[in-house]
C-alpha cells in the first residue's frame, strides 16, 4: 500500500510508468490484505494536508475504479469474505468497544493492563496535539489513515495486534515534527530513536509476548489434529463447494480452519460453516459433511 503510494506521488508529471506501477503495487496490496483499502483515504488525506492540487486529487480519482470494484467483489459478491465466520461483521457500539478496547491493551499492555477508554482517547489525540504544537499537518495525515484503518477492524471479529503492521508507516507521519526536531539538534539523533524502538520492542516481547505464544500453539496443535484426521482424508467436496464441519479442534472463531481447506483442496473459493460457532446460512445445501475434532494425530506428527 505504502509502495503504491510513493509511486503514485512520482507520477504527478505525464509519465505512465510510476503510475502503472503504483497501480499494480495497489493491486498486490489489496491481494495481501484488505486494509489496503487505506489507500484512497490516504490519498484524500495527503490532498487535505500536504499537497492540496489538482493532481493530488486525480491520484485518488485513478485507484477509485479499482478500489470500488475490489470492495463489490470483497464484501457483496457471491463469494463474499463476510460469509466466513472470522470475517462476519456485527456492527454494534458493544463489538466495536470491545475490539477497541482489546487492540489497545496489546499495544500497551507492557506499561498498563486495563486501558480504559480515556487513555484510548488521550492517545487518539496525540497526533492533533503535536500538529497544533508544531504547527505541522503531517501528523493529521498519520492520524487520518490510523482512524480509518482501526475503523476497518472495529466490526469483524477481532484480529491479532500484527495486522496492524501495514499502518506503522502512518504512526511514522504522526510523530515526524518531534524527530524533525531531534535530528535538528544533532544529526544523529535518528540512531537514539532506533535503538529506544528496538529497547521497546523487547520489553513488549518480555513481558507480555508470552502471552499470545500459547494461542499460537493451540493453532498449531489444532493443525496437526486435522491434518491427520482420516475424515479429512476421505473428505470430498465439489469446486467452489460447501463444507459443514460439526467439530473440530481450532479454538477460535477465525478463518484458520477456512484456510487450511481451501489449500487442501486447492479451491480458494471453497466455503465452511462450523456449527459450533455458526448456524447453516438459508437456502444453502451442504456438498459435505465432516467432523474434524476427534482424532487425535499419530505420534509421528506430533511436535
Amino acid at each position: 500500500m505504502w509502495a503504491a503510494y510513493v509511486l503514485l506521488k512520482q507520477a504527478d508529471r505525464p509519465r505512465w510508468l510510476p503510475a502503472f506501477l503504483g497501480l499494480l503495487s495497489y493491486q498486490l496490496a489489496l491481494g495481501a490484505k484488505e486494509v489496503a483499502l487505506c489507500l484512497p483515504v490516504l490519498l484524500i488525506a495527503d490532498w487535505l494536508f500536504l499537497n492540496c492540487n489538482r493532481t493530488s486529487l486525480l491520484r485518488f480519482a485513478l485507484v477509485l475504479p479499482q478500489t470500488l470494484w475490489y470492495v463489490f467483489r470483497k464484501f457483496f459478491g457471491p463469494s463474499a469474505m463476510t460469509a466466513n465466520g472470522g470475517y462476519s461483521l456485527e456492527i454494534t457500539p458493544v463489538r466495536a468497544a470491545e475490539n477497541l478496547i482489546s487492540y489497545t491493551r496489546w499495544a500497551t499492555d507492557f506499561l498498563i493492563d486495563e486501558p480504559s477508554i480515556q487513555l484510548i482517547l488521550l492517545l487518539a489525540a496525540v497526533p492533533l496535539i503535536l500538529a497544533a504544537l508544531f504547527r505541522d499537518k503531517r501528523p493529521l495525515l498519520g492520524w487520518v489513515v490510523l482512524l480509518f484503518y482501526t475503523a476497518l477492524l472495529l466490526f469483524p471479529l477481532h484480529r491479532n495486534l500484527y495486522v496492524f503492521f501495514a499502518a506503522m508507516p502512518a504512526l511514522a507521519f504522526c510523530i515526524l515534527p518531534v524527530v524533525d526536531r531531534l535530528v535538528r539538534l544533532h544529526k544523529h539523533a535518528w540512531l537514539v530513536l532506533a535503538a529506544l524502538s528496538l529497547c521497546t520492542l523487547f520489553a513488549w516481547d518480555r513481558n507480555s509476548g508470552a502471552k499470545y505464544r500459547p494461542a499460537i500453539e493451540a493453532l498449531s496443535q489444532s493443525t496437526i489434529q486435522v491434518l491427520a484426521s482420516p475424515a479429512l482424508a476421505s473428505l470430498q467436496v465439489p469446486r467452489s463447494g460447501l463444507v459443514v464441519v460439526q467439530d473440530d479442534p481450532f479454538p477460535f472463531d477465525d478463518y484458520a480452519l477456512q484456510m487450511l481447506l481451501s489449500l487442501k483442496f486447492n479451491d480458494p473459493a471453497l466455503a465452511v460453516v462450523r456449527l459450533k460457532f455458526h448456524p447453516i446460512p438459508p437456502g444453502k445445501t451442504p456438498d459435505a459433511v465432516v467432523n474434524l475434532g476427534k482424532a487425535p494425530p499419530p505420534a509421528n506428527l506430533a511436535p
